[in-house]
């Protein structure tokens, strides 16, 4: 009897620790999504910030602004152009390239240090192409933090935390694009041109 009761604890113990992870898993979603949302209106062109900020009060949707629509406010950094001023246009096609070759060494050492790190301190040939300037010290850091923090908004670089450390990696999707119906193949989200809406291209 004392060993019927004991194993019906011991059950009852990893009912409930799965159900606290499965609860802890369910809110670091939905802060994920939070964060994500809030990348995105501020790291990704979008139109007017009070504009979008009125339309998302209003739907609970966050949208893409008409660009013609222009506040009074002075404080609004996307009618004033100071936000274009500080997320340069780049090259799409050599972001791509930096992804397939200096991106995996990356992920490879499991390195969780600064993704601005990985573009700002490598090679040079990679941010002169990236951003088309003939000399990087025509660009300050901040630059490629925002690029940075716009990549992550549009999901197109994601993360997970794994022992305490965040470690970055090149957000995949399943596609149909399989030779089979049913097939379902990976594909890295920087290849889909629809995640790319709100990164200023050259």
């Amino acid at each position: 009897q004392n060993s019927n009761a004991g194993d019906y604890y011991k059950k009852l113990r990893q009912k409930c620790k799965l159900e606290l992870q499965k609860e802890k898993d369910m809110l670091l979603d939905e802060k994920r999504v939070m964060l994500l949302e809030v990348l995105k209106f501020f790291c990704l062109r979008g139109g007017c910030y009070h504009a979008r900020a009125e339309d998302y009060l209003h739907t609970g949707k966050l949208h893409v602004i008409d660009p013609t629509t222009r506040c009074n406010n002075k404080q609004c950094s996307m009618c004033d152009g100071s936000w274009a001023t500080q997320h340069k246009r780049v090259n799409k096609k050599a972001l791509v390239s930096w992804f397939q070759i200096e991106f995996p060494k990356f992920v490879s050492t499991e390195n969780a240090s600064s993704l601005t790190d990985l573009l700002w301190n490598g090679k040079e040939k990679w941010i002169k192409t990236v951003f088309r300037v003939k000399k990087k010290s025509s660009l300050c850091k901040y630059h490629v933090e925002s690029l940075m923090l716009s990549l992550i908004a549009a999901e197109i670089i994601t993360w997970k935390v794994s022992k305490d450390k965040i470690v970055w990696f090149l957000n995949k999707i399943e596609t149909d694009d399989g030779e089979d119906e049913d097939e379902k193949i990976e594909e890295c989200c920087y290849l889909i041109d629809a995640y790319w809406d709100g990164i200023p291209l050259h």
